[in-house]
């Protein structure tokens, strides 16, 4: 049956709920390995450029900084 004016809609360009999610999914995945490329950076920066802070120091910046921040990233994957 057919109504005037109305169109038949093809299930070809309708997308399901997962094509949705996994395109934001993706996104949020480039841009979180982005920001732990640019992170990485610069705790390797710091390390080459401060070779006479005290342990401690670069303790905190590795541990909390880097290696929780990368956990989390692996985590959340």
């Amino acid at each position: 049956m057919s109504f005037p004016g109305m169109q038949r809609i093809s299930t070809g360009s309708v997308k399901g709920p997962a094509e949705v999610a996994h395109r934001w999914m993706f996104i949020g995945f480039t841009v979180n390995a982005l920001l732990l490329g640019v992170m990485t950076t610069q705790v390797y920066m710091y390390y080459a450029k401060y070779k006479k802070d005290k342990w401690w120091l670069k303790a905190i910046v590795g541990l909390f900084a880097y290696c929780i921040k990368d956990l989390r990233s692996i985590r959340c994957y």
